[in-house]
């Protein structure tokens, strides 16, 4: 749990973008993949007892999102306060870097909703943000605190603390599920570091960059696809020994630029898989009217990982983990 210690109303408000999307039903949606597109890209919702657009009370946001980032903060006391405006601020950038993750951001409005932050902390000293992790709080050791009051509200240094808190859960990598890749040196060294990566090759389309990445969180988070070719090899000790745990992770990478499709032999437009540095056959189309949440993008994901990258990295095992052992016993030698 992290603390951290105000009247400009208007600014609070405009930051929060609180104001209504859409009415739902009275079945509200839990999980922040069955929100609104503009909801899922901020990421983050208001945590509250109240009746909203987009509220939810804590419980069942909870229950929705095994993975959480909160934040206590009170609005009244935003405006002239430029430390708190900055934990706030760094916060809401972190979630915006965490869209279309595991981990979901919610928001409580002390003046509305105090007792629910009277559960984890001192209302004085809000602004304050924890992680939870199957509706429990993650505790934060001393130093990971010192290092993000260094530089209050950082959204880099942010990003790194929720995921540091999280590792017991998976790596960074497995935690944020894809990333967004913009130049040729970036996609080689992630084909290096995984047997089997997805690519959206989406040209300089960033709609087209959200749906993919959206249809991987369905089709991992909501549908529960595995990200892994299999169970990894034994692990080994020595030096880069958490190497083959990542290799055996499936990367997911939405693809940005002009060529850079063409410089890797294919199509725009496309989900291509990568089978230890191969592009291979099978390739699908993107609708480029695609959004997120859609059903097709999500399909159009758990078949090429499964019938193209899975299959494929399967039938040559053997040969890869050989190619593992040998640069295990490599790095282990240096």
């Amino acid at each position: 749990m992290v603390q951290m210690s105000g009247r400009r109303p208007s600014l609070a408000i405009s930051l929060l973008g609180l104001a209504g999307v859409i009415a739902f039903a009275d079945s509200r949606p839990n999980a922040i993949f069955d929100f609104p597109v503009e909801i899922r890209k901020r990421n983050y919702v208001r945590l509250s007892t109240e009746k909203c657009d987009e509220c939810v009370t804590l419980e069942d946001f909870y229950a929705g999102n095994s993975m959480a980032f909160v934040l206590f903060f009170e609005r009244a006391l935003m405006g002239g306060n430029n430390y708190k405006e900055a934990i706030v601020r760094g916060w809401m950038k972190t979630c915006e870097n965490l869209r279309y993750s595991r981990i979901a951001c919610g928001l409580v409005d002390m003046l509305s909703d105090k007792p629910y932050a009277e559960k984890y902390i001192d209302p004085k000293t809000a602004p304050g943000h924890i992680n939870v992790l199957n509706g429990e709080p993650v505790s934060a050791k001393k130093e990971q605190v010192n290092a993000l009051l260094a530089k209050p509200g950082d959204p880099d240094l942010m990003l790194a603390h929720v995921t540091d808190l999280f590792a017991s859960a998976g790596t960074r990598g497995d935690l944020l599920l894809s990333t967004v890749v913009t130049n040729k040196e970036s996609l080689q060294r992630l084909l290096k570091q995984h047997r089997v990566v997805v690519v959206a090759f989406t040209g300089e389309e960033r709609k087209l960059s959200d749906a993919f990445r959206a249809g991987v969180q369905g089709a991992v988070v909501e549908r529960g696809m595995d990200t892994r070719v299999r169970t990894e090899p034994p692990g080994r000790g020595g030096k880069g020994k958490d190497k083959p745990k990542e290799k055996w992770r499936i990367a997911f990478a939405a693809v940005q630029g002009k060529g850079l499709a063409a410089h890797f032999k294919a199509e725009s437009n496309s989900i291509a898989v990568f089978v230890d540095g191969e592009l291979q056959p099978g390739a699908k189309t993107m609708n480029s009217d695609a959004k997120p949440g859609d059903k097709t993008m999500i399909e159009a994901v758990e078949e090429v990982t499964y019938k193209i990258g899975v299959q494929k990295a399967e039938a040559t095992e053997g040969e890869a983990e050989a190619k593992a052992g040998r640069q295990g016993k490599g790095d282990a030698e240096l």
